[in-house]
């Protein structure tokens, strides 16, 4: 064991202390908060606040504040935080494909209506004995309907199939 594993690691800047120590305060401020801050006002006091900028001490809060560990050099907090920033970036293209497929089986629900309701307005301008006739149309017009309905709930272009069509899947299985 080393000397400096006891007392901290040795950091960028005129002050490998006033870095290291800055940045562990900054970190321990970011746990607090629970959150990356948004917005952050640094105040400086006693020896921070004395060698000013030139030791590296305001860099040093900004970097604990957005997550650096201070044993970590500046290009690993920077991968690090350019890992978040990209499953960030992931989850959003995912999440906007969510809501594209929300859209298209909304969709089809409204085609599934437009077609419901031709077939309604098919079988109702039957009169007298034509009524078998129309209720026909409603059966084998609304019986079409609702198979061709429930296909896109089945169909996904992914691997792992659409939520809708697993959710049908696992319903029609209790049934």
């Amino acid at each position: 064991m080393d000397i400096f594993d006891l007392i901290g690691p040795i950091m960028v800047g005129p002050s490998s202390s006033h870095t290291a120590g800055a940045v562990r305060i900054g970190l321990v401020a970011r746990r607090l908060l629970g959150e990356e801050p948004a917005r952050a006002e640094l105040l400086l006091h006693g020896s921070f606040a004395d060698p000013g900028r030139g030791h590296g001490t305001d860099r040093a809060l900004i970097a604990g504040l957005l997550g650096m560990e201070p044993d970590k050099t500046f290009a690993q907090g920077l991968k690090a935080g350019l890992g978040d920033a990209f499953t960030v970036f992931l989850n959003t293209i995912s999440a906007f494909g969510n809501i594209m497929s929300y859209i298209r089986l909304f969709a089809v629900g409204m085609a599934s209506l437009a077609i419901a309701q031709s077939f309604n307005n098919m079988a109702f301008g039957f009169k007298g004995p034509l009524v078998i006739a129309a209720i026909l149309i409603l059966l084998i017009g609304h019986g079409i309907n609702l198979f061709m309905s429930t296909i896109p709930s089945f169909v996904h272009h992914g691997n792992e199939g659409n939520r809708m069509g697993r959710y049908v899947l696992r319903l029609a299985r209790q049934v």
